[in-house]
């Protein structure tokens, strides 16, 4: 039977996929996410080089993001007055420890 063969759902995504779209912002992470994927891993986007994209492109995609339309509710300890650049840095990192992005070097 193949329903027996089939790997359990979470236990082959990772366990805080869905984390961002659970948050408070999750609207945003969407709108984030989004975006991040037609600027570059869409049909329409660039190749990409061949080590990958540097963290700075995509950094410079949501800092973009937030400097058009910044509606993000505060979340865990982020103060009010964070600049865009650390807020930018802090909403790339949860995508990454939820496992929508790879980082494969620092």
């Amino acid at each position: 039977m193949l329903l027996a063969q089939t790997p359990p759902l979470f236990d082959v995504l990772p366990r805080d996929l869905f984390r961002p779209l659970a948050s408070p912002n999750r609207v945003h992470y969407w709108r984030l996410l989004f975006l991040l994927y037609g600027k570059f891993f869409g049909s329409e986007a660039d190749l990409p080089p061949a080590a990958g994209w540097n963290r700075r492109d995509l950094l410079i995609a949501i800092e973009q993001l937030l400097e058009d339309d910044d509606p993000w509710e505060l979340e865990d300890g982020e103060s009010p007055n964070s600049p865009i650049n650390t807020r930018a840095h802090t909403y790339l990192r949860r995508l990454i420890e939820a496992g929508w992005l790879l980082e494969e070097r620092v």
